[in-house]
């Protein structure tokens, strides 16, 4: 099981940012976010793309005419492809062929800032008390991509198997790295895709039916002994997280706060629980709100926030001993100079809040 810790306020980020050098994205990652530094991913290189990162390697994937991602179940080879799938997966399973050298393993051109985050840690006088990986979530990775005939991978059974196995593998894969850093870790799953559960689109999918299948990986990767964090970057039924294994939930407080308190008994009974909060409490949508906002503005949003949740056994301090403060998404649509604002200003808020609340 994980070694849980408190992250008692610090900051971390989303994962995207917008440069084009992964040194430089680092260099912000560790100025701004030494005590839970997150690997950047750069979406300016198409491979470190969230959907090719996690399919990169399954059977039938690859990219239609138009250049989209896509899963091809006609193609000649995709039985064979699939056999072989299965036999690898089967020979990890075992123990017979090693995770790290197995085709689960994330090639270093999908993930090259996880590489140069510990790369860089070696030697460092930089101690993290965390350090943060990220990868798409299975629910929206079977739901950002489609087979052939334009139907999406969640409704074939095969290919909900095979992208399930998949995720949960490749997690399991980037928690042993992450832990081979020698510091404790969280990995967060992000599941976008749960903004659009209960619309039409997923009328036939249950909340039983998210939760076992989310709930998988969860469980392998807190059998490597990391920590799970799912970000959700809207709002969705937060009871599908509250009520599941996972130690960290990353919600988009700066916009959905009020949808979020909906769940106020519950929000509250994970953090008694042991739970941790990552508030999104920094605006990335729009250039306006990132230029308005001020550390002081957005340390005065978090408490009038919390002091909903206060009350029935819980302080302002115990609710930020059990928080990270973060960007509310990830900032790779953004230009350099506001992403670093965000960075900046999510960074500045953490320590007034540290200082003022904890005293310290």
């Amino acid at each position: 099981m994980p070694r849980r810790i408190s992250f008692n306020g610090h900051t971390t980020f989303i994962g995207s940012l917008p440069h084009q050098n992964h040194k430089e994205a680092l260099d912000l990652v560790l100025k701004y976010s030494p005590c839970v530094p997150a690997w950047a991913q750069l979406p300016y290189y198409k491979e470190e793309g969230m959907i090719n990162q996690t399919g990169a390697g399954l059977p039938g994937f690859g990219k239609n005419e138009h250049g989209d991602l896509y899963f091809n179940i006609n193609a000649d080879n995709f039985q064979d492809e699939l056999l072989q799938f299965y036999e690898d997966y089967l020979s990890v399973e075992s123990g017979s062929m090693p995770l790290e050298s197995s085709p689960f393993a994330m090639a270093r051109n999908t993930s090259e800032g996880l590489w140069s985050l510990l790369e860089a840690l070696k030697g460092s006088e930089i101690r993290p008390e965390c350090i943060k990986g990220q990868m798409c979530g299975v629910f929206s990775f079977l739901t950002s991509i489609n087979d052939q005939d334009g139907k999406q991978a969640i409704y074939d059974d095969t290919l909900k198997d095979i992208g399930s196995r998949m995720v949960a593998f490749r997690a399991k894969w980037q928690a042993e790295k992450l832990l081979s850093s020698g510091y404790p870790a969280v990995l967060f799953l992000d599941e976008p895709g749960l903004a659009g559960f209960g619309s039409s689109a997923f009328i036939t999918i249950s909340k039983e039916d998210v939760q076992e299948l989310i709930e998988g990986s969860f469980k392998t990767v807190h059998e490597s002994g990391v920590m799970v964090g799912v970000h959700v970057c809207a709002n969705t039924d937060w009871s599908i997280l509250l009520e599941s294994s996972v130690d960290v939930i990353n919600f988009d407080a700066y916009k959905y706060f009020d949808k979020f308190l909906l769940f106020k008994d519950e929000i509250r009974q994970f953090i008694k629980q042991g739970g941790q909060i990552a508030w999104g409490i920094v605006p990335t949508m729009h250039e306006k709100d990132i230029k308005n906002a001020s550390p002081e503005s957005l340390v005065n949003l978090w408490k009038e926030q919390v002091a909903h949740l206060q009350g029935n056994g819980l302080s302002m301090g115990n609710i930020l001993e059990n928080s990270l403060i973060t960007p509310s998404c990830g900032t790779g649509t953004l230009s350099p100079f506001y992403a670093e604002r965000v960075l900046w200003l999510t960074s500045e808020a953490s320590k007034i809040l540290r200082k003022t609340v904890f005293k310290r």
